[in-house]
Protein backbone atom coordinates (compact mmCIF):
# COMPACT_ATOMS: atom_id res chain seq x y z
CA UNK A 1 0.00 0.00 0.00
CA UNK A 2 1.39 3.37 -1.00
CA UNK A 3 1.50 5.93 1.77
CA UNK A 4 2.53 9.47 1.01
CA UNK A 5 5.42 10.83 3.04
CA UNK A 6 5.31 14.48 4.01
CA UNK A 7 8.12 16.48 2.48
CA UNK A 8 9.54 19.31 4.55
CA UNK A 9 12.75 21.34 4.85
CA UNK A 10 14.96 19.24 7.07
CA UNK A 11 18.16 21.28 7.50
CA UNK A 12 17.01 22.85 10.77
CA UNK A 13 15.55 19.55 11.97
CA UNK A 14 18.80 17.74 11.11
CA UNK A 15 20.78 20.26 13.15
CA UNK A 16 18.40 19.83 16.08
CA UNK A 17 18.69 16.05 15.78
CA UNK A 18 22.48 16.34 15.95
CA UNK A 19 22.24 18.54 19.06
CA UNK A 20 19.92 16.01 20.72
CA UNK A 21 22.31 13.17 19.82
CA UNK A 22 25.27 15.05 21.34
CA UNK A 23 23.20 15.76 24.46
CA UNK A 24 22.44 12.05 24.82
CA UNK A 25 26.12 11.15 24.47
CA UNK A 26 27.04 13.67 27.18
CA UNK A 27 24.34 12.13 29.40
CA UNK A 28 25.83 8.70 28.71
CA UNK A 29 29.40 9.76 29.56
CA UNK A 30 28.44 11.59 32.75
CA UNK A 31 25.96 8.87 33.69
CA UNK A 32 28.57 6.16 33.08
CA UNK A 33 30.78 7.69 35.78
CA UNK A 34 28.10 8.69 38.29
CA UNK A 35 25.88 5.61 37.97
CA UNK A 36 28.95 3.36 38.22
CA UNK A 37 29.86 5.03 41.52
CA UNK A 38 26.27 4.75 42.72
CA UNK A 39 26.07 1.06 41.78
CA UNK A 40 29.41 0.32 43.45
CA UNK A 41 28.26 2.06 46.63
CA UNK A 42 24.94 0.18 46.64
CA UNK A 43 26.59 -3.21 46.11
CA UNK A 44 29.74 -2.92 48.25
CA UNK A 45 29.16 -0.45 51.09
CA UNK A 46 28.73 -2.06 54.51
CA UNK A 47 26.22 0.62 55.50
CA UNK A 48 24.01 -0.09 52.50
CA UNK A 49 22.47 -3.50 52.95
CA UNK A 50 19.03 -4.78 52.03
CA UNK A 51 16.55 -4.98 49.19
CA UNK A 52 16.24 -1.23 48.44
CA UNK A 53 19.99 -0.76 47.99
CA UNK A 54 20.30 -3.86 45.81
CA UNK A 55 17.49 -2.57 43.59
CA UNK A 56 19.11 0.88 43.44
CA UNK A 57 22.38 -0.75 42.31
CA UNK A 58 20.62 -2.82 39.65
CA UNK A 59 18.72 0.21 38.46
CA UNK A 60 22.00 2.20 38.16
CA UNK A 61 23.57 -0.55 36.02
CA UNK A 62 20.43 -0.63 33.85
CA UNK A 63 20.63 3.15 33.40
CA UNK A 64 24.20 2.78 32.08
CA UNK A 65 23.16 0.08 29.61
CA UNK A 66 20.07 2.08 28.64
CA UNK A 67 22.09 5.21 27.84
CA UNK A 68 24.68 3.20 25.90
CA UNK A 69 21.95 2.78 23.30
CA UNK A 70 22.59 6.38 22.21
CA UNK A 71 25.99 5.50 20.72
CA UNK A 72 24.50 4.08 17.47
CA UNK A 73 22.44 7.28 17.16
CA UNK A 74 25.57 9.45 17.19
CA UNK A 75 27.23 7.06 14.74
CA UNK A 76 24.36 7.59 12.30
CA UNK A 77 24.97 11.35 12.31
CA UNK A 78 28.78 11.20 12.23
CA UNK A 79 28.82 8.77 9.30
CA UNK A 80 25.76 10.46 7.74
CA UNK A 81 24.34 7.04 7.10
CA UNK A 82 21.58 4.83 8.44
CA UNK A 83 21.46 1.09 9.05
CA UNK A 84 18.77 -1.51 8.54
CA UNK A 85 16.18 -2.05 11.24
CA UNK A 86 17.36 -5.63 11.76
CA UNK A 87 20.87 -4.35 12.52
CA UNK A 88 19.44 -1.67 14.79
CA UNK A 89 17.44 -4.36 16.60
CA UNK A 90 20.64 -6.24 17.46
CA UNK A 91 22.40 -3.06 18.60
CA UNK A 92 19.49 -1.90 20.75
CA UNK A 93 18.47 -5.27 22.24
CA UNK A 94 20.51 -4.81 25.44
CA UNK A 95 19.57 -1.11 25.97
CA UNK A 96 15.86 -1.83 25.51
CA UNK A 97 16.08 -4.86 27.80
CA UNK A 98 17.89 -2.67 30.35
CA UNK A 99 15.04 -0.13 30.20
CA UNK A 100 12.49 -2.85 30.95
CA UNK A 101 14.53 -4.51 33.71
CA UNK A 102 15.40 -1.13 35.21
CA UNK A 103 11.73 -0.20 35.17
CA UNK A 104 10.90 -3.46 36.94
CA UNK A 105 13.59 -2.70 39.55
CA UNK A 106 12.15 0.77 40.18
CA UNK A 107 8.65 -0.70 40.43
CA UNK A 108 9.80 -3.27 43.01
CA UNK A 109 11.62 -0.48 44.85
CA UNK A 110 8.35 1.45 44.82
CA UNK A 111 6.49 -1.51 46.36
CA UNK A 112 9.24 -1.90 48.96
CA UNK A 113 9.07 1.78 49.98
CA UNK A 114 5.27 1.83 50.10
CA UNK A 115 5.28 -1.32 52.26
CA UNK A 116 7.85 0.22 54.61
CA UNK A 117 5.71 3.36 54.96
CA UNK A 118 2.23 1.84 55.25
CA UNK A 119 3.06 -1.37 57.17
CA UNK A 120 6.38 -0.73 58.98
CA UNK A 121 6.06 -3.60 61.49
CA UNK A 122 5.23 -6.16 58.81
CA UNK A 123 8.06 -4.79 56.68
CA UNK A 124 10.65 -5.24 59.45
CA UNK A 125 9.61 -8.82 60.19
CA UNK A 126 9.62 -9.84 56.51
CA UNK A 127 12.77 -7.94 55.52
CA UNK A 128 15.12 -10.86 56.20
CA UNK A 129 13.43 -13.15 53.68
CA UNK A 130 12.30 -10.52 51.14
CA UNK A 131 15.63 -10.29 49.27
CA UNK A 132 15.33 -13.69 47.59
CA UNK A 133 11.69 -13.07 46.70
CA UNK A 134 12.47 -9.67 45.22
CA UNK A 135 15.34 -11.02 43.13
CA UNK A 136 13.13 -13.84 41.87
CA UNK A 137 10.46 -11.33 40.86
CA UNK A 138 13.06 -9.20 39.09
CA UNK A 139 14.40 -12.29 37.32
CA UNK A 140 10.91 -13.23 36.13
CA UNK A 141 10.34 -9.67 34.88
CA UNK A 142 13.65 -9.77 33.01
CA UNK A 143 12.82 -13.14 31.45
CA UNK A 144 9.42 -11.89 30.29
CA UNK A 145 11.01 -8.74 28.83
CA UNK A 146 13.67 -10.77 27.00
CA UNK A 147 11.04 -13.16 25.61
CA UNK A 148 8.96 -10.22 24.42
CA UNK A 149 11.95 -8.69 22.63
CA UNK A 150 12.76 -12.00 20.96
CA UNK A 151 9.17 -12.22 19.69
CA UNK A 152 9.38 -8.58 18.54
CA UNK A 153 12.11 -9.60 16.09
CA UNK A 154 9.45 -10.94 13.72
CA UNK A 155 7.99 -7.43 13.31
CA UNK A 156 11.23 -5.81 12.13
CA UNK A 157 12.17 -5.13 8.50
CA UNK A 158 15.51 -6.39 7.24
CA UNK A 159 15.84 -3.89 4.38
CA UNK A 160 14.30 -0.73 5.86
CA UNK A 161 16.84 1.97 6.71
CA UNK A 162 16.46 3.69 10.08
CA UNK A 163 18.28 6.22 12.24
CA UNK A 164 19.22 3.85 15.05
CA UNK A 165 17.74 5.42 18.16
CA UNK A 166 16.55 3.21 21.01
CA UNK A 167 12.93 2.72 19.84
CA UNK A 168 13.89 2.44 16.16
CA UNK A 169 15.00 -1.17 16.55
CA UNK A 170 11.40 -2.18 17.24
CA UNK A 171 8.62 -2.43 14.71
CA UNK A 172 5.47 -0.30 15.20
CA UNK A 173 3.47 -2.96 17.06
CA UNK A 174 6.21 -3.91 19.58
CA UNK A 175 7.02 -0.22 19.98
CA UNK A 176 3.41 0.55 20.87
CA UNK A 177 3.34 -2.30 23.41
CA UNK A 178 6.67 -1.06 24.81
CA UNK A 179 5.38 2.50 25.21
CA UNK A 180 2.05 1.43 26.72
CA UNK A 181 3.81 -0.85 29.21
CA UNK A 182 6.14 1.92 30.35
CA UNK A 183 3.26 4.37 30.63
CA UNK A 184 1.06 2.09 32.76
CA UNK A 185 3.89 0.94 35.05
CA UNK A 186 5.29 4.46 35.52
CA UNK A 187 1.82 5.89 36.20
CA UNK A 188 1.17 3.22 38.85
CA UNK A 189 4.56 3.93 40.43
CA UNK A 190 3.86 7.65 40.58
CA UNK A 191 0.49 7.05 42.25
CA UNK A 192 1.97 4.66 44.84
CA UNK A 193 4.84 6.99 45.62
CA UNK A 194 2.52 9.97 46.02
CA UNK A 195 0.26 7.95 48.34
CA UNK A 196 3.22 7.00 50.52
CA UNK A 197 4.48 10.59 50.47
CA UNK A 198 1.04 11.76 51.60
CA UNK A 199 1.04 9.26 54.47
CA UNK A 200 4.47 10.45 55.56
CA UNK A 201 3.44 14.09 55.38
CA UNK A 202 0.43 13.51 57.66
CA UNK A 203 2.54 11.63 60.20
CA UNK A 204 3.34 13.95 63.08
CA UNK A 205 7.01 13.12 63.52
CA UNK A 206 9.54 15.97 63.44
CA UNK A 207 12.61 13.73 63.11
CA UNK A 208 15.16 14.14 60.35
CA UNK A 209 14.74 10.44 59.63
CA UNK A 210 11.13 10.85 58.51
CA UNK A 211 11.84 14.05 56.59
CA UNK A 212 14.58 12.20 54.71
CA UNK A 213 12.15 9.41 53.81
CA UNK A 214 9.64 11.98 52.57
CA UNK A 215 12.20 13.73 50.35
CA UNK A 216 13.49 10.46 48.90
CA UNK A 217 9.98 9.17 48.16
CA UNK A 218 9.06 12.48 46.54
CA UNK A 219 12.18 12.33 44.34
CA UNK A 220 11.32 8.81 43.18
CA UNK A 221 7.79 9.99 42.37
CA UNK A 222 9.27 12.86 40.37
CA UNK A 223 11.40 10.47 38.31
CA UNK A 224 8.42 8.20 37.66
CA UNK A 225 5.95 10.97 36.83
CA UNK A 226 8.13 13.50 34.99
CA UNK A 227 10.55 11.02 33.44
CA UNK A 228 8.90 7.76 32.44
CA UNK A 229 5.29 8.97 32.20
CA UNK A 230 6.17 12.05 30.17
CA UNK A 231 8.40 10.10 27.77
CA UNK A 232 5.76 7.43 27.20
CA UNK A 233 3.00 10.04 26.93
CA UNK A 234 4.86 12.01 24.25
CA UNK A 235 5.33 8.85 22.20
CA UNK A 236 1.64 7.98 22.56
CA UNK A 237 0.65 11.50 21.50
CA UNK A 238 2.88 11.19 18.44
CA UNK A 239 1.20 7.90 17.47
CA UNK A 240 -2.30 9.33 17.99
CA UNK A 241 -1.35 12.43 15.99
CA UNK A 242 -0.12 10.23 13.13
CA UNK A 243 -3.43 8.32 13.17
CA UNK A 244 -5.50 11.53 13.04
CA UNK A 245 -3.29 12.91 10.28
CA UNK A 246 -3.90 9.80 8.18
CA UNK A 247 -7.66 9.91 8.77
CA UNK A 248 -7.79 13.58 7.77
CA UNK A 249 -5.43 13.60 4.79
CA UNK A 250 -5.67 10.06 3.43
CA UNK A 251 -9.02 8.61 4.54
CA UNK A 252 -9.08 6.30 1.53
CA UNK A 253 -5.92 4.58 2.82
CA UNK A 254 -7.38 3.81 6.24
CA UNK A 255 -7.99 0.14 6.84
CA UNK A 256 -7.97 -1.84 10.06
CA UNK A 257 -6.67 -4.93 8.28
CA UNK A 258 -3.20 -5.47 9.65
CA UNK A 259 -3.59 -2.61 12.13
CA UNK A 260 -2.95 -2.79 15.85
CA UNK A 261 -5.07 -1.42 18.71
CA UNK A 262 -6.00 2.15 17.73
CA UNK A 263 -3.48 2.34 14.86
CA UNK A 264 -4.55 1.57 11.30
CA UNK A 265 -2.25 -0.21 8.88
CA UNK A 266 -1.70 3.05 6.97
CA UNK A 267 -0.51 4.78 10.15
CA UNK A 268 1.80 1.88 10.93
CA UNK A 269 3.35 2.25 7.48
CA UNK A 270 3.73 6.00 8.06
CA UNK A 271 5.45 5.44 11.42
CA UNK A 272 7.95 3.06 9.84
CA UNK A 273 9.02 5.89 7.51
CA UNK A 274 8.85 8.97 9.77
CA UNK A 275 9.44 12.47 8.52
CA UNK A 276 12.45 14.34 9.96
CA UNK A 277 10.13 16.28 12.27
CA UNK A 278 8.48 13.11 13.60
CA UNK A 279 11.91 11.54 14.02
CA UNK A 280 13.01 14.55 16.06
CA UNK A 281 9.97 14.26 18.32
CA UNK A 282 10.52 10.52 18.78
CA UNK A 283 14.16 10.94 19.75
CA UNK A 284 13.75 14.13 21.82
CA UNK A 285 10.92 12.67 23.91
CA UNK A 286 13.48 11.03 26.20
CA UNK A 287 15.49 14.16 27.05
CA UNK A 288 13.98 14.68 30.51
CA UNK A 289 14.19 10.97 31.33
CA UNK A 290 17.87 10.78 30.39
CA UNK A 291 18.63 13.93 32.35
CA UNK A 292 16.95 12.47 35.44
CA UNK A 293 18.79 9.15 35.00
CA UNK A 294 22.07 11.06 34.93
CA UNK A 295 21.19 13.20 37.96
CA UNK A 296 20.08 10.30 40.20
CA UNK A 297 23.56 10.24 41.76
CA UNK A 298 23.11 13.77 43.11
CA UNK A 299 19.65 12.97 44.43
CA UNK A 300 20.93 10.13 46.63
CA UNK A 301 24.03 12.12 47.56
CA UNK A 302 21.91 15.00 48.86
CA UNK A 303 19.05 13.00 50.41
CA UNK A 304 20.90 10.19 52.22
CA UNK A 305 23.86 10.63 54.56
CA UNK A 306 24.56 6.89 54.17
CA UNK A 307 25.00 7.27 50.42
CA UNK A 308 26.86 10.55 50.92
CA UNK A 309 29.48 8.86 53.09
CA UNK A 310 29.75 5.85 50.77
CA UNK A 311 30.07 7.96 47.62
CA UNK A 312 32.51 10.40 49.19
CA UNK A 313 34.74 7.54 50.33
CA UNK A 314 35.01 6.37 46.72
CA UNK A 315 36.15 9.80 45.58
CA UNK A 316 38.60 9.91 48.50
CA UNK A 317 40.40 6.83 47.17
CA UNK A 318 41.62 8.93 44.23
CA UNK A 319 42.50 11.89 46.44
CA UNK A 320 39.47 14.09 45.69
CA UNK A 321 36.95 15.25 48.26
CA UNK A 322 33.88 16.75 46.54
CA UNK A 323 31.19 18.59 48.52
CA UNK A 324 33.46 18.62 51.57
CA UNK A 325 31.28 21.27 53.26
CA UNK A 326 28.53 18.67 53.66
CA UNK A 327 30.75 16.43 55.77
CA UNK A 328 30.26 18.65 58.80
CA UNK A 329 26.57 17.77 58.93
CA UNK A 330 27.11 14.01 58.62
CA UNK A 331 28.40 13.61 62.16
CA UNK A 332 25.32 15.23 63.70
CA UNK A 333 22.70 14.09 61.21
CA UNK A 334 20.30 11.38 62.32
CA UNK A 335 20.80 8.28 60.20
CA UNK A 336 17.93 8.23 57.68
CA UNK A 337 15.95 5.22 56.65
CA UNK A 338 16.76 3.31 53.51
CA UNK A 339 16.14 5.45 50.47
Amino acid sequence: MEVAVITEPSSLVDNLLLIVAIFYILCFLVGLLLNSLLAKAAFTSKELRGVPHTLIGIRSVCDILHQSGHLPLLYSFVKEDSITQKQCYYLQFIPILAILVGGAAVFLLCIDRVTAVLWPLRYRTAQSRSTVRTMLKLGVAGAIAAAGLVLAYEDTHSDKKVVCSIPAGLGPRPRLIFVLTLFVVAFLMAILYLISAGVLKKHTCPSKRRRCIFRSVLWCALISLVGWVLTALLNLILMVHAEFWMRKNQPEAITLDGGFLFLSQATIELLTQPTPRCLLLQIASGIILNLLCTMTYFAYFCLSCDYRRALRSQWATIGWHPFQSLSETDSTEVKPALV
